[in-house]
């Protein structure tokens, strides 16, 4: 946790070492994220932030950094050979950080509108809690911690932006996060082997530009 606080630090401060004049824009958000490999359900939730600095009118470089939350659960049914079988509520829960690092394009502008796509390279953290894998009598499982899995993230996005007044912005978007595994491989030294998959999330963002 420590050093992911640290990396996000330093994006901030690598994309304010880099700026000189320009606009910056700071925006919150949050949304729908998909989270592959839950069992008992892929939805889950997104917070986060995102810090811009504008070098040109439509090119931008951008830290981000966001915190995923994900939950399911179902029903396991108590051994046979117990003197009172029954059912319990099993929960399964995720929680992810990331920080990423990108630039980004405004390709389409109007005097308030503009679309815009980003591409980004990160680092995910993630957390999986599994069910208890033993049952006693009248025991309901508790969860537990499975993992700790730090990834590589590829990402994108493409999204909107509306102006309400000169410092206001409100937007929407749809960024996707691919964990390769070639990529991930390389970054641990060959020690991470886990498959490669793509994550995406939908968010509304909220930004003030000065």
């Amino acid at each position: 946790m420590k050093k992911l606080i640290g990396f996000l630090v330093a994006l901030v401060c690598m994309t304010a070492s880099v700026a000189q004049e320009g606009n910056w824009r700071i925006s919150v958000l949050g949304g729908y994220e998909n989270f592959p490999g839950n069992p008992y359900t892929e939805n889950g939730y997104r917070l986060g932030g995102e810090v811009r600095y504008y070098p040109s009118n439509r090119i931008y470089i951008l830290a981000d950094f966001h915190a995923g939350f994900n939950q399911g659960h179902g029903m396991g049914t108590y051994p046979s050979s117990m003197e009172k079988p029954g059912e319990g509520r099993l929960d399964w829960k995720i929680r992810e950080l990331s920080g990423d690092y990108g630039v980004g394009w405004e390709f389409v502008q109007t005097r308030r509108s503009a679309l815009f796509l980003q591409g980004t390279l990160g680092v995910n953290v993630r957390k999986t809690y599994l069910p208890q894998t033993y049952w006693e009598e009248g025991y309901v499982p508790d969860t537990r911690e499975k993992d700790r899995t730090v990834r590589t993230a590829l990402g994108f996005a493409l999204g909107y932006d509306y102006h309400l007044s000169p410092h206001w912005v409100v937007g929407v978007d749809y960024s996707g996060y691919f964990h390769w595994k070639i990529l991930d491989r390389i970054a641990s030294l060959w020690l991470i082997s886990e498959p490669s998959c793509l994550q995406h999330s939908v968010n509304v963002r909220l930004g003030w530009e000065f």
